[in-house]
């Protein structure tokens, strides 16, 4: 493992560069925190395709990652062949890498890419916030284990994957979704099975520009009312 440690003076948060041994290398990781003492849970984000600005330095994926670092320790990274992750064919450029991915729709090795960040922060944190942005709720989603303490899904497309696993959760789950997402399109509607909140961000589109932080803002929320959420579920199950 290797870790380049730095410091933002500017927000006060603390900085680790990673690289998470994985079977055919390693994948590039990044941890923001306040508090390196943190017992508690951390947060996972998922970037979004990488043809599609799918990478850790995301305008929402910082948005996301700065405005929880001051709750929590996070950890970001890059899929296989981005940035300085690895992959199994090196030599392929990105672009032809995950058209391949995208052509045989081998979303179950960048699944197991996920699982292997996972088991490494399961040594990090004491239960993980798992966040995923478009298609990285799709992946997120098909690594929920149980580790995780909460799920949030951002602008997931739900008519392009099956999504099916996310209306039967049963931990704290959020949906956030762009206004005017073009991108996307018309969504399905949510099945009545659906447990979790499901929010939408007004005048934004699938890239949430200048949305970053209220977007942020509202999973900050989320996770912060979740030790509530749990005490009243608990005393409601009690009094049956």
């Amino acid at each position: 493992m290797s870790i380049r440690h730095s410091q933002d003076t500017s927000a006060s948060l603390f900085q680790h560069s990673l690289a998470i041994p994985c079977p055919f290398g390693v994948l590039e990781g990044r941890m923001l925190f306040t508090d390196a003492h943190h017992t508690g849970p951390g947060a996972v984000i998922c970037p979004p395709h990488p043809l599609l600005a799918g990478n850790m330095d995301n305008n929402v994926i910082t948005a996301i990652a700065s405005t929880l670092a001051n709750h929590c320790p996070v950890l970001l990274f890059n899929y296989r062949g981005v940035g300085s992750s690895d992959s199994p064919q090196n030599h392929l450029p990105l672009f032809e890498l995950w058209k391949g991915i995208d052509t045989t729709a081998a979303y179950g090795e960048i699944v197991q890419d996920l699982r292997t960040i996972l088991a490494y922060t399961a040594r990090l944190f004491r239960g993980i916030h798992l966040v995923g942005y478009s298609f990285g709720s799709y992946i997120a989603l098909e690594a929920v284990n149980d580790t995780i303490a909460s799920f949030t899904a951002i602008a997931p497309p739900l008519s392009e994957h099956d999504y099916s696993a996310l209306f039967d959760l049963t931990i704290p789950t959020l949906m956030l979704l762009a206004e005017q997402d073009t991108l996307l399109g018309t969504l399905p509607p949510l099945p009545e099975s659906f447990r979790g909140r499901c929010h939408h961000i007004p005048a934004s589109d699938h890239f949430f520009r200048n949305r970053e932080q209220e977007l942020a803002t509202r999973i900050l929320t989320f996770i912060c009312e979740i030790p509530r959420m749990n005490s009243h579920n608990e005393a409601t199950s009690s009094g049956r």
